[in-house]
């Protein structure tokens, strides 16, 4: 039994395809992130989240009360959502997804904020 040249050169571009390619293909795979924002201040807390293309418009959370959403990664792993909050302690922005620092961070693709007032 004698296997062509050709049929090498196949075989070879099957195995190449299966081992690099598959792998790549493999790491390409979306990511999700859970986000859990949890209110724990003993004020009501106006939380206003949204990305540069969406908006999630906004929730009063009471002590006790949470949001959550579940976010897509983008290819390219730029995905950034950020939430505004305000409640009678001040205000503030900060970002609750953002792919290149979560998508390791947060464990088994769930990510849980607490919001809290500091004295």
């Amino acid at each position: 039994f004698r296997i062509s040249t050709k049929s090498n050169f196949i075989l070879l571009v099957l195995l190449f395809s299966n081992v690099f390619l598959g792998e790549a293909f493999y790491s390409l795979k979306l990511h999700k992130i859970n986000v859990t924002v949890n209110n724990i201040v003993q004020s009501n807390v106006s939380i206003h989240c949204m990305s540069k293309d969406d908006d999630l418009w906004v929730h009063v959370l009471s002590r006790g009360d949470s949001f959550g959403q579940c976010f897509i990664v983008n290819f390219w792993i730029t995905t950034l959502f950020f939430c505004g909050f305000t409640s009678q302690y001040g205000n503030g922005l900060y970002d609750i997804v953002k792919a290149q620092r979560d998508i390791e961070r947060c464990s088994r693709e769930w990510c849980a904020w607490l919001l809290l007032n500091i004295p």
